[in-house]
């Protein structure tokens, strides 16, 4: 109303008054059509570069998970095989690496704290080593002393009040631990129905403590709140783009929105945190920028996109066009 005013009074006084208020007129409407425009627009994800392995000419022997430090600007690649973590600059320049020197024999899974602590599973997925930004060990989790002798690690996360959520692959559950590394809780078993697992694979939090959970052979994704009651499930078994063929890893972004690496269909897909599916990206292939058998997928507070991959060993990089934004609701 003030604009059409303005105008009015412009108009009355003819000459430079009336061509000014077409002009703001104009400008106005150019403004507003190209941020809606700009605002339907999906947010794009490119591809950056490639880490084959640690050395030049080298490849990753047994990549089997990956971890972002946004406080030192590394990744971070567990390459079991080799025996050793590898960290890497968000450039992809190789860093240093961990293994022998620091007692890490035959590492199979990784995670970091707020503190930059990182947690490094080994001696055939039954400890975990609590490893400060020196590198140095501050502390010993024996996994199957707090949890039991068949307890087997798979991944883990580090949530926000530093408990620690790791998956137990032999027992099919999903163990909590607190910061001093006392078992504090224990939830899921071996089935097919609602909160239990067939072949539990990965798992995260968000910033209210849900935890999420996927699963390779039986639900998709289950969500279970802070106590470990089941809350609701997402994910079908089936062709479109918001289905699974084989769900394995998971990370939760600062939306809470939920990326889930489904490894045989080639893709990782988006949902929001109630599980409604919003994108997906990733092609078959085995050149720079498609994805054969993908793992992991883990993002850092840059907006880059960080894709472990088990049929190529390697680690490719993405980065978001906008990466303080959600992505719209299709």
């Amino acid at each position: 109303m003030l604009l059409v005013k303005s105008c009015t009074i412009s108009l009355s006084h003819w000459g430079i008054g009336y061509l000014r208020c077409l002009l703001i007129i104009l400008v106005l409407t150019a403004v507003m059509i190209s941020t809606a425009a700009a605002q339907s627009q999906p947010n794009r994800i490119t591809f950056l570069f490639a880490i084959n392995g640690f050395h030049d000419g080298s490849k990753f022997d047994k990549a089997a998970d990956l971890a972002v430090d946004d406080k030192q600007n590394l990744v971070f690649v567990c390459d079991s095989g080799s025996g050793t973590v590898d960290a890497f600059s968000r450039q992809g320049i190789a860093k240093f690496q961990i293994g022998k020197q620091e007692k890490v024999e035959s590492p199979t899974a990784i995670a970091f704290d707020r503190s930059g602590n990182l947690y490094v599973a080994v001696d055939n997925a039954t400890k975990i080593y609590v490893l400060d930004r020196k590198n140095e060990l501050v502390r010993v989790i024996n996994v199957r002393s707090e949890a039991g002798d068949n307890t087997m690690i798979g991944r883990m996360t580090v949530g926000h009040n530093d408990s620690l959520y790791v998956t137990d692959v032999a027992g099919q559950r999903v163990l909590v631990f607190d910061k001093e590394g006392k078992l504090v809780l224990t939830f899921g078993a071996s089935g097919s129905e609602r909160g239990k697992f067939q072949s539990i694979e990965d798992i995260a939090v968000d910033r209210q403590d849900r935890i999420y959970v996927t699963d390779a052979t039986g639900i998709p994704v289950q969500v279970f709140d802070k106590s470990g009651k089941f809350i609701y499930k997402f994910g079908a078994r089936g062709p479109f783009d918001e289905d699974f063929v084989q769900p394995s890893g998971l990370t939760v972004d600062r939306f809470d929105q939920v990326w889930v690496v489904d490894s045989a269909a080639h893709r990782i897909k988006v949902f929001d945190r109630l599980g409604f599916f919003l994108t997906s990206f990733g092609d078959y292939g085995m050149g720079e920028g498609s994805l054969f058998y993908p793992t992991h997928v883990e993002l850092d507070n840059l907006g880059r996109i960080y894709v472990l991959e088990r049929g190529l060993r390697r680690l490719q990089v993405f980065t978001l066009e906008r990466p303080f934004q959600p992505f719209d609701k299709p």
